[in-house]
This record gives C-alpha cells, sequence and structure tokens, in this order.
C-alpha cells in the first residue's frame, strides 16, 4: 500500500538525482582527467619498480604518490557517473 508507493517515489527520484549528475565522455574537463590520469600511469611506470632498489623517499616523491592515490580514488565515481556513446552515436546516460 502507502509504504510500497512510497520506497516507489523515493527510489524513482534517487535515481532520477544520479542520473542528472553523469557527464558527457566528450567534455573538456573528461579529456583532462584522462590526460591526467596517463600522467599518473607514466609516472606510476618508472617509480613502481623502483621500489625495488630501496632508494631514499624525497618530499616530492611523497608529493606525486600522494597526488596518484588521490586521482585513483576519484576516478572511481568519475567513471561510474560518465556516459558512454552508443554504436548509433547518441551517449547512454543510464546508470543502472
Amino acid at each position: 500500500g502507502k509504504c510500497r508507493a512510497f520506497w516507489f517515489r523515493f527510489r524513482n527520484r534517487a535515481f532520477h538525482r544520479l542520473t542528472s549528475l553523469t557527464v558527457h565522455p566528450s567534455r573538456p574537463w573528461r579529456a583532462w582527467w584522462d590526460f591526467m590520469a596517463c600522467i599518473v600511469i607514466c609516472y606510476e611506470a618508472v617509480t613502481l619498480p623502483m621500489n625495488f632498489l630501496d632508494l631514499e623517499d624525497s618530499i616530492s616523491w611523497q608529493v606525486l604518490g600522494w597526488f596518484a592515490r588521490i586521482l585513483w580514488t576519484c576516478d572511481i565515481p568519475v567513471q561510474l557517473f560518465t556516459k558512454y556513446n552508443l554504436p548509433d552515436g547518441r551517449a547512454e546516460h543510464d546508470l543502472f
């Protein structure tokens, strides 16, 4: 009855709000985000093997390491809320 109708309305409103947060994949800041991810991948490709050499850890390497951690942590919701292009060229925005 009333409880089921309440949850149905609540679910639809929540789904609509989450769907409105989606980002088109060709937005300029998405290109910037992907570029930063590529830079971090290159940084990690160089520094991760160097961890086995037991070199002295400077403050700049620590800052760059934390920047990479923060970027990858933020990348999870960014990827979840990014639309994707369908074969016909339209952008799909449904989350589920």
